[in-house]
């Protein structure tokens, strides 16, 4: 393929797949300084696209890193090309979020490409990822394990990022910049076998081409008829997900017996945990886990998000360090309609005569006898060990038990707060109230709290 016939494919892609428009879209390029991005640039370049080039200096290569920033900036300023350049340490990224340094660099990446486009109003963000880029994905995906996604490759577009080399050879690439004299940038990485990716592209895609000569062109075709597939794949998963799920306040609900009597129910499974990060083994465990009761309250964690094991339902929400919540509401503060606000709701407080009382049975509030109240209150999260009197019966009971019998969700336990007077609980907040704060016959002032 020569140079003409390479800009030619590009502009056919980006006219088949709708990836942008000449007249209405500004281009942000990701530009390494590598032989993939410096041809890609100069293809839209010369396409007459609206574009501004964004480096990433990742400070993994010491000066050679450095290096590269530099060609990268004359590069632009040779073609009057806006340039932005983001330098960040990687290492300590890695480190801190408990990724690998791939991992690190890829977040690092995109996060500043979305945050400049929004900054900089850039409609697109085109990225120089070729046909070996995918044929590689495909790779690494087939052998980490991954679902029929995952053996598609490097999609074309995914909101605002698009790739309009996706279909060219990274060979052809090399041939477009030899004939364009085009300089660039090798990292002296890609030689050592270091990573998965390098692995792939330095020992087992020459292996395949010398099994079969045609390798490169049959596995291309073969991961675009597994793309098409996937298609008409992912429209029945996501209706036969929704027929078992539900949302319910950010948190994604799995119907326990729907599950179990779907024909297809561990693949199902999969196709629900994998997005959120769960890895096979751990979703197979989940899986296995529905079989015995004794695992009701079981949490299964992937690095962002947890699925909690309940009576009926599986919770899946964000793993967040819950911490302890305390404050204190004297009685100067109880005005009419006061507001306090917490992570767990507002607390809205009133006051009034018992000739001006109406009942109000709503789950979310709670009338006490005010002069049974020993001020300040304390609204804090309940703890284990914890009990009260619950209103209607003679005994305590501890928290604990409480919630159970109030069927009361694992994942949700940890949002409950309780309500003390003179260290006593008297209100699990949105439950019930304790028997000694009640309204009675003799009741003069009330306190009335809504959430």
């Amino acid at each position: 393929m020569d140079s003409h016939s390479l800009i030619s494919l590009a502009k056919q892609t980006i006219s088949d797949y709708s990836l942008c428009n000449q007249n209405e879209d500004s281009l942000l390029i990701g530009v390494s300084g590598g032989v993939d991005s410096i041809v890609l640039c100069h293809v839209l370049y010369s396409l007459g696209y609206s574009i501004a080039i964004a480096h990433c200096n990742f400070q993994l290569r010491n000066a050679e890193s450095d290096a590269d920033e530099q060609f990268v900036r004359a590069f632009a300023k040779e073609h009057s090309i806006p340039v932005f350049v983001h330098t960040e340490n990687t290492h300590e990224y890695a480190e801190k979020k408990a990724i690998s340094i791939e991992m690190a660099a890829r977040e690092i990446r995109y996060n500043w490409f979305n945050t400049l486009c929004d900054a900089e109003s850039f409609s697109k963000i085109a990225i120089a990822h070729n046909a070996n880029d995918s044929i590689e994905t495909f790779f690494i995906n087939l052998f980490r394990t991954t679902g029929i996604k995952g053996l598609t490759g490097i999609p074309i577009k995914n909101d605002r990022i698009i790739r309009p080399l996706s279909f060219a050879s990274r060979n052809e690439i090399e041939t477009y910049a030899r004939e364009n004299s085009l300089r660039y940038r090798t990292d002296s990485t890609n030689s050592q076998n270091i990573f998965l990716r390098n692995k792939i592209r330095n020992q087992l895609l020459p292996l395949c081409r010398e099994i079969a000569p045609h390798s490169f062109e049959s596995m291309q075709q073969t991961i675009s008829h597994i793309g098409k597939a996937e298609e008409i794949y992912r429209d029945t998963i996501v209706k036969e997900i929704k027929k078992i799920t539900s949302v319910v306040n950010n948190t994604q609900v799995i119907d326990k017996e729907l599950l179990h009597n779907h024909k297809y129910s561990e693949t199902l499974l999969f196709e629900i945990l994998h997005p959120y990060g769960f890895n096979p083994d751990i979703i197979q465990q989940l899986f296995f886990s529905l079989q015995s009761e004794q695992n009701i309250g079981k949490i299964f964690s992937s690095n962002k998000y947890k699925a909690i094991v309940d009576r009926d339902f599986i919770f899946i929400e964000e793993n967040i360090n819950q911490k302890s919540f305390s404050i204190q509401i004297f009685e100067s503060d109880i005005v009419e309609k006061k507001q306090i606000k917490t992570p767990y709701g507002t607390f809205i407080f009133n006051k009034c005569t018992i000739e001006n009382f109406s009942l109000n049975t709503a789950p979310n509030h709670a009338s006490f006898d005010k002069d049974t109240l020993t001020f300040p209150l304390t609204l804090r999260t309940w703890n284990y060990g914890d009990s009260f009197r619950p209103f209607g019966m003679k005994g305590k009971m501890k928290i604990s038990d409480f919630l159970i019998n109030e069927k009361i969700p694992v994942h949700a336990k940890q949002n409950i707060l309780v309500l003390e007077s003179d260290t006593k609980i008297i209100w699990v907040c949105g439950l019930r109230i304790s028997e000694d704060t009640k309204i009675t016959s003799s009741t003069k002032n009330v306190l009335c709290i809504d959430i």
